[in-house]
């Protein structure tokens, strides 16, 4: 999940922005996959000019049970 919201930050994020860093990442299990692949979406809850906050939700890619809720908050990174 950290990853995507990752992704979705870099894609996302004002073009002078240097870079970027988690600094809170709450998760919440609530299912469990023993085998097969699974799935991870995030979505941008907020885009500010130094933060930006992610949500995620991991599904089983088969049957679209939801498995875990992530909400990431980024800091952007700017030159100093």
């Amino acid at each position: 999940a950290d990853t995507s919201c990752g992704y979705g930050t870099v894609a996302s994020a004002p073009a002078d922005a240097r870079g970027f860093t988690t600094v809170e990442l709450k998760a919440n299990f609530v299912g469990t996959l023993r085998e097969g692949a699974l799935a991870c979406e995030a979505t941008l809850a907020h885009a500010g000019r130094t933060t930006q906050v992610w949500d995620a939700r991991v599904t089983d890619e088969t049957t679209g049970k939801l498995l875990a809720l992530f909400r990431c908050t980024q800091l952007l990174i700017y030159r100093g």
